[in-house]
């Protein structure tokens, strides 16, 4: 595997399947550093935009995502450093679910300084580790809508894929939650200003939609895409 198929992989069999072809285009092969992809973008970036193909916004959009990841990846020594860091995190994570939710309401959480949250028209990511391969063509297929997803940088480096971003795939809510803790916030006003969206008509159903909301910041806490500001310096 080139180093391009490495980290534009969906770019390119996406660009194969609508006969925009890249590849065909393109010869990947003489790309082997990091220095040689900003000439390639610029001579991609021509290419796709005078292209009149139907489906050239879905091949944009995953185009535009990897060149996001690549450009968010960090080297073998600061991967080595946000490994470390992740230890931490998690020492502080257990001690946050420790606490009741009460307790934990008065807590000021913000977004982790490794996540990076995002909206597409396609859903190009899932949460899954046994999905499997993404099946391209089904893209072509379903209409644009509302999707949400993060990519982070992880201490963990992976040389096959020349990179230690890794992608997940949110929900809507917890897209939106993640949007109140852009600043740090105290966990009892995201929760306020999380359920004043919803229209709740009896002591029921806001109980309920409590429940949820504690659930969804819980996870959050979990998967350490929230921190304490103390330790989101990185």
């Amino acid at each position: 595997m080139n180093l391009t198929t490495k980290h534009f992989g969906r770019t390119i069999e996406l660009s194969q399947i609508t006969v925009i072809d890249l590849e065909k285009s393109f010869n990947f092969q003489v790309i082997t550093d990091h220095s040689n992809f900003n000439k390639l973008f610029k001579q991609i970036d021509r290419y796709i935009n005078r292209s009149k193909n139907i489906h050239l916004n879905r091949v944009k959009e995953i185009y535009a995502i990897e060149k996001e990841k690549l450009y968010l990846q960090d080297s073998k020594i600061v991967t080595e450093e946000i490994f470390k860091k992740e230890a931490f995190y998690n020492v502080e994570r257990e001690k946050l679910l420790s606490f009741s939710f009460h307790k934990l309401q008065k807590v000021r959480l913000v977004i982790n300084p490794l996540v990076h949250i995002y909206e597409s028209n396609w859903k190009w990511c899932d949460s899954d580790p046994f999905h499997g391969i993404f099946d391209l063509k089904k893209i072509l297929i379903t209409e644009k809508d509302d999707h949400y997803f993060l990519l982070e940088k992880t201490g963990t480096f992976d040389v096959w894929l020349d990179s230690n971003i890794s992608e997940s795939y949110l929900t809507e809510y917890q897209y939106f939650l993640l949007q109140l803790f852009e600043e740090e916030k105290k966990v009892k006003d995201v929760l306020l200003e999380f359920t004043q969206v919803f229209e709740v008509t009896n002591a029921e159903e806001k109980k309920e939609l409590f429940v949820i909301t504690e659930r969804l910041i819980k996870e959050l806490i979990f998967r350490r895409f929230i921190v304490k500001p103390d330790v989101a310096t990185f």
